[in-house]
């Protein structure tokens, strides 16, 4: 068993070191790390949604929001960011 999980520990390792290498030589900054961090994000939330639901805690469905969002760098420079967040009500426990 502890085989394994180093074995796959150092895969995963390997993996994300070669995802930021990739990150750095690309000509766009986040375009590798970007989408595993926008997946992990929407992973990440399901997860938690499903344990709440698991332990009968009420939660609002999840809410994603999108901004486009135009920064002025100078004179003849702009650049637009898109921000994305995703939003959950979390349960609120009665002692609260």
């Amino acid at each position: 068993m502890l085989r394994w999980r180093l074995l796959f520990g150092s895969l995963i390792l390997l993996l994300l070191t070669g995802l930021c290498w990739a990150d750095v030589c690309s000509a766009r900054a986040g375009s590798w790390l970007a989408p595993l961090g926008l997946v992990l994000c929407v992973l990440a939330t399901q997860e938690m949604l499903h344990l709440f639901r698991q332990f009968g805690s009420p939660v609002n469905p999840p809410t994603i929001k999108i901004k486009l969002v135009q920064l002025d760098q100078g004179r003849n420079h702009k650049r637009i960011i898109v921000k994305i967040s995703v939003q959950f009500g979390l349960p609120v426990s009665p002692g609260m």
